[in-house]
């Protein structure tokens, strides 16, 4: 087996590693949709408790719509959420992956198209 160069491992490494620091930085926005999921997740349970408490003093009934609304809006907006940090994630990882197969390619592949680890078959 023949390599394109001594080096190559550790020029794959450097750049999968300068890769890892770009998409680092590309991090604050995730970072704030997952701050605002947890804070609609945490809400959930709390207005949950003023709800059914609401349902039990069934005196004030506008109080319970606008609670069971509020509980509505809360339930969308961390499916809305979710959704997104899905995609958001899905994306990341897949442009990621690409990154990576274009560091691989150019390390190990010549512009032509052939294989620079060359393995001969003898019969």
């Amino acid at each position: 087996m023949k390599l394109r160069g001594s080096g190559t491992f550790i020029q794959a490494l450097k750049r999968t590693r300068q890769l890892a620091k770009k998409h680092d930085a590309q991090m604050k926005g995730y970072m704030l949709l997952l701050f605002i999921y947890a804070g609609a997740t945490i809400l959930l349970p709390l207005i949950t408790v003023n709800v059914i408490d609401a349902l039990v003093q069934a005196d004030d009934f506008r109080q319970f719509l606008l609670l069971a609304l509020l509980f509505f809006f809360a339930n969308i907006t961390k499916a809305i959420f979710r959704a997104v940090i899905n995609i958001y994630t899905t994306r990341r990882e897949f442009q990621y992956g690409k990154d990576l197969e274009w560091i691989l390619m150019d390390c190990f592949f010549k512009k032509k198209g052939e294989f620079y680890v060359k393995i001969r078959y003898e019969f």
